[in-house]
């Protein structure tokens, strides 16, 4: 019939591809890397020459992940809307067998995120400490008292080779 024919020539011999890919260069093995094409199997019904299915509209909406000084598109769900027209007046002949029309197919890309905003960690003040035997090799300690061992000498050692 011409409703299947128009049908035939929007979308196809094979019309069960009901599948968009979310990337540019997704696995035609891995379906997680796919979306459902909504719509594709639901062509409005056509009683002879009226309702005949003369274009569709494939909407397909996408958003963006990833870093926010690369993000990368990906597309988030598809859908196909079909166009009918009533072309009773275009016929000739007695079975409506010799018609002209035009056929009409649209793809529309819609965005379905918001701005992205920069969310930084809270910093938590900590208080670091050394260890009580830091410098273990320059002073021990006792109680309140600190011992130098050899923490003098080795401390005019350094000062003498910087400024030599």
């Amino acid at each position: 019939t011409l409703g299947n024919h128009t049908l035939v020539l929007l979308l196809g011999s094979e019309p069960q591809n009901n599948r968009i890919a979310i990337y540019g260069n997704s696995d035609i093995n891995d379906i997680s890397q796919w979306v459902e094409l909504i719509g594709v199997g639901g062509a409005p019904n056509h009683i002879g020459c009226s309702s005949i299915v003369t274009g569709i509209q494939l909407l397909i909406f996408y958003s963006y992940i990833g870093q926010l000084n690369s993000p990368q598109a990906v597309i988030t769900g598809s859908e196909i809307r079909y166009l009918t027209q009533d072309i009773t007046t275009l016929c000739t002949g007695p079975t409506c067998s010799h018609v002209s029309v035009i056929l009409d197919s649209d793809v529309t890309f819609i965005p379905v995120y918001t701005s992205p905003e920069e969310v930084l960690l809270s910093t938590t003040l900590t208080t670091r400490t050394l260890p009580h035997d830091f410098l273990y090799p320059l002073f021990t300690g006792r109680g309140d008292r600190q011992e130098y061992k050899y923490g003098i000498l080795i401390l005019l050692f350094v000062i003498s080779m910087i400024f030599i």
